[in-house]
């Protein structure tokens, strides 16, 4: 987590916002990140607390629970580096770099399965649904942008919450969708540890791509290359997936420069998550 903050956003980087006092909107001057080791903790805490208490969403078993955080770590550290007030041109902000469509999806859609999670298992989660989830948390306008950003706003717990709801949403759509639809389930030949990891891949990938960007070149790929073929090798087939990315982009994903960065997104998860590892002896907790 500190390889993280240090590395993925220096001193310099200028996507760094602040929120005035008294206000709800994220001031256009630049600051620094932080990179203390208050700040470190309160990350490092949070994602701990969170992780554990959004577990019941991601899986079943402590397996693919370990899987799910792993990747939702190299999600957050691409998206962010690990810093709460990062922000884009665009106003999408905080951990998870939330878009006002993802947040304005999460409040229709999945806060009553949250406050669900969090209070069945009582104890510091309990508190955390009581304490940040009760009512709307996170409004969506970007007028409202300092709800992604501030520490007022309940962050970096709430941000760390619809980040990883977001993902999850978009799991049991690709899920219901394409991975175990009926049309598609046999087309996957994968073990069931192999289709979860398969699972888990695209719809981390989706949270850049969005889901109509996944599903489009996902599906170009399947009645192309795989017509009349099975998926047999997840880290081959996620390899053609990146390529999809670029010969079959959904229409919003069609300028160059996005067709790259959807294209890259989910290996670029990967590589961090690898070069993290090895830079703290192999030895990662995450493992």
């Amino acid at each position: 987590m500190r390889s993280s903050m240090v590395t993925k956003m220096g001193e310099n980087n200028t996507s760094f916002r602040s929120c005035p006092e008294g206000s709800n909107r994220a001031s256009k001057q630049r600051v620094r990140p932080c990179v203390s080791e208050n700040y470190f903790s309160l990350i490092s805490n949070s994602f701990d607390l969170v992780t554990r208490c959004m577990a019941p969403m991601m899986g079943t078993n402590q397996k693919d629970q370990k899987r799910e955080v792993l990747e939702l770590f190299g999600m957050f550290h691409i998206e962010s580096g690990m810093h709460m007030n990062a922000m884009s041109s665009s106003g999408a902000a905080g951990f998870g770099q939330l878009t006002e469509d993802a947040i304005k999806s999460i409040n229709r859609n999945e806060l009553g399965d949250i406050r669900k999670v969090l209070n069945n298992q009582g104890g510091a989660c309990a508190r955390l649904s009581k304490e940040y989830f009760s009512g709307t948390p996170m409004r969506s306008e970007l007028s409202k942008s300092c709800d992604r950003i501030s520490l007022k706003k309940g962050n970096p717990l709430t941000n760390m919450v619809y980040s990883i709801a977001n993902v999850m949403q978009s799991k049991r759509y690709l899920s219901g969708d394409i991975i175990n639809d009926s049309r598609f389930k046999e087309r996957f030949d994968l073990s069931s540890s192999d289709r979860k990891r398969l699972l888990t891949a695209v719809s981390v990938w989706s949270h850049n791509t969005g889901l109509g960007g996944m599903k489009t070149p996902l599906l170009a790929l399947l009645n192309s290359k795989y017509r009349g073929k099975k998926v047999t090798d997840v880290d081959k087939f996620l390899e053609e997936l990146k390529q999809a990315m670029l010969d079959y982009p959904h229409r919003a994903n069609k300028r160059s420069a996005r067709k790259r960065e959807t294209s890259r997104y989910y290996p670029s998860i990967k590589s961090a998550i690898q070069s993290m590892n090895k830079n703290v002896g192999g030895g990662s907790c995450l493992n």
